[in-house]
């Protein structure tokens, strides 16, 4: 009758599975544990007869045995095959989604060329980021973030702003002197801003936090705010210790001094303040995951965001690789590749991504694969010129006599060399002489 198959079964149909030596212990166990964990999992799944079990392990060994790599096979190949026959897929997949309308995700091609050339500013950045807590409505979650991760500018906010000399008293200032103080009354030169309170209800933002974000920035700056309604700022300016600049007297007088200082050095400077969230965050999007809701954000500042007290950052995750690298370093960077690439190449075998990713990052810090990684390489002419810039590669080697060491494949089969791949890998030659000489001794 068929059953299922026992944990002290599975493990003796695996025992074949062994480290192979001539390679480091660790990485060797690493494969191992890899293999028998896929095979585990199909294993455990499976109904058999009790009486075939040691046909299946035999059975088992043959293929798998039969299935591994002969020595010198050129991987290189493999991959970049495997990978062009997706891309090729990738292509023709994109006449598909023409036309759509949809949030600004990079993916497929495009993406999948942004990654190979370790782009520095991808067309669209943007960051997933999870919570620890407050996020199992999207309710919850809106109170958790309130403006905290939006980074906003005062003219992100406003709908207008003026500059007044001498600042008539506006109605509500009676009522604020009652309430607060009368220090603005010392001045007399204003910036009077109108403030978009659509905006300030979206991000749940009060005048009151606008006017103390500037003050507390700005000692010589008195803000006057409006009731609610209203949504008015006005931000008095102490203009009396202005220090004319010597190339500017001939344009500027001590009477339009004041006016001009208002309009090129304070307001400029107010607009581009930031009042709440992250700087580099542009907008948010709440999604759903599982059993919890995250954010997408449009732009990124990885440290930033993971530094907030309510962001959980062992989930959070920017698709900027130059961000994951200078946040986290270059092991995280690796990982991070291998899985966007799976992601893009979805049902190649992950060795493939593995071995680009590898090639990438084993210097310590992302390269490229593209014609200008390969000039800071110790690639001889004609390497460099089987890749791209034939023309190029050979002028510029020509006129300082570069010379070729002929250690790479390109170069091998232009040179009529045996190649360092398949049976030309090993060097070791049989002594045929000493062979002979050992095969007459033992006869003797």
């Amino acid at each position: 009758m068929k059953r299922s198959l026992t944990e002290s079964e599975i493990n003796d149909i695996l025992s074949f599975i062994v480290p192979k030596k001539g390679i480091p212990i660790e990485t060797a166990e690493s494969i191992v544990n890899s293999h028998k964990k896929y095979f585990r999992t199909q294993l455990s799944k499976q109904l058999v007869y009790p009486e075939i079990i040691p046909i299946l392990k035999i059975k088992l060994e043959k293929i798998y045995n039969e299935s591994m790599i002969q020595p010198g096979e050129s991987v290189g190949i493999l991959c970049a095959q495997s990978i062009g026959e997706k891309n090729t897929q990738l292509t023709l997949n994109t006449f598909h989604k023409a036309g759509q309308s949809e949030k600004a995700v990079t993916a497929g091609v495009p993406r999948f060329q942004e990654l190979l050339n370790a782009t520095r500013d991808p067309r669209a950045i943007n960051c997933k980021v999870f919570f620890k807590y407050g996020n199992s409505t999207i309710q919850e979650l809106r109170e958790t973030i309130g403006s905290s991760i939006v980074g906003l500018t005062l003219s992100d906010i406003s709908s207008n702003i003026k500059i007044y000399m001498n600042k008539k008293p506006e109605k509500w200032y009676e009522t604020y002197k009652i309430l607060y103080n009368n220090n603005f009354e010392n001045y007399k030169n204003c910036i009077s801003i109108t403030l978009n309170i659509a905006k300030l209800f979206e991000y749940k933002i009060t005048i009151e936090e606008v006017a103390h974000a500037i003050t507390n920035s700005y000692a010589d700056l008195c803000c006057i705010f409006s009731p609610p309604s209203i949504g008015q700022l006005d931000v008095f300016v102490d203009t009396s210790n202005i220090n004319l600049p010597a190339e500017r007297i001939l344009f500027i007088n001590t009477e339009n001094a004041p006016e001009i200082f208002m309009e090129e050095c304070v307001q400029p400077t107010l607009e581009k303040m930031l009042i709440c969230g992250i700087p580099g965050i542009t907008y948010i999007y709440y999604t759903r995951e599982k059993d919890e809701w995250i954010i997408e954000t449009e732009g990124s500042n990885y440290s930033k965001i993971l530094a907030h007290p309510k962001v959980d950052m062992t989930k959070t995750i920017s698709n900027n690789v130059w961000d994951i690298y200078e946040t986290l370093g270059i092991e995280a960077a690796r990982q991070f590749l291998i899985e966007e690439f799976m992601e893009i190449m979805d049902g190649i075998n992950v060795c493939h991504s593995k071995l680009l990713v590898d090639r990438m990052t084993f210097s310590g810090t992302i390269a490229s694969i593209s014609r200008y990684t390969l000039r800071k390489e110790d690639s001889g002419p004609f390497g460099k010129s089987s890749f791209e810039e034939s023309l190029s590669n050979f002028c510029a080697a020509a006129a300082v006599g570069d010379l070729e060491p002929v250690r790479g494949v390109s170069s091998a089969i232009v040179c009529g060399k045996r190649a360092n791949i398949g049976s030309g890998m090993c060097e070791l030659r049989i002594n045929v002489k000493g062979l002979k000489k050992v095969v007459e001794r033992t006869f003797e």
